[in-house]
């Protein structure tokens, strides 16, 4: 038994069981060579467009995979430098902690008088142009720094307490107590104050 192989490229398809062919079966050869041809066409495009979206999806695979790469390691770094900036926000309270707990304790070593003298004396250095000036302190200091500030005179008032003071200028009050100024201090170096954290 005989078979027409007709073949076109890579694809070929049988034709016959009989070695002629009839002139009115010929029209049906070249309608199935160009139906052959046809087909192989499409399968050529088939197989170049699934090429295509492969290599498409590998490079939108691998473009959401290094987004997603980077968005994780930005979110590492940010969590890395927020822990950072932990560590250094307590080391950096720890260490104004331990300088305001120096100074309150070196402040504890002046008596009332001579510490109320200093605050005073600050205060006074800030007010240099200022005329009119007078110090108000505790009755019990008056009489100890009524000669130490020179010819500023220094007043009695019964509502401040031992190491507080007042300088009176022409514009108003500065109030130069201790308290006052810890608090200036505690604010200066970042520490919560003294009442917020009892």
């Amino acid at each position: 038994m005989s078979y027409f192989l007709l073949a076109d490229g890579k694809a070929s398809i049988a034709g016959s069981t009989t070695p002629l062919i009839k002139k009115a079966e010929r029209q049906a050869f070249v309608d199935a060579a160009a139906l052959l041809r046809r087909a192989n066409g499409i399968a050529g495009d088939a197989e170049a467009s699934s090429e295509t979206a492969r290599q498409e999806a590998l490079q939108i695979g691998y473009a959401a995979g290094v987004a997603a790469a980077d968005a994780e390691l930005a979110e590492a770094v940010r969590g890395f430098a927020e822990a950072i900036a932990r560590v250094e926000a307590h080391h950096a309270a720890q260490v104004a902690e331990a300088a305001y707990a120096a100074a309150v304790a070196i402040i504890g070593e002046l008596d009332d008088e001579q510490l109320v003298t200093r605050l005073v004396s600050k205060a006074l250095a800030r007010q240099k142009e200022q005329t009119g000036l007078a110090i108000h302190v505790a009755p019990g200091l008056q009489p100890k720094l009524a000669g130490l500030l020179g010819d500023v005179p220094v007043e009695a008032n019964p509502e401040l307490g031992a190491t507080d003071c007042h300088v009176m200028t022409a514009n108003g009050r500065i109030i130069a107590s201790l308290p006052v100024q810890l608090a200036v201090l505690r604010g200066r170096w970042g520490l919560q104050s003294a009442d917020a954290s009892e």
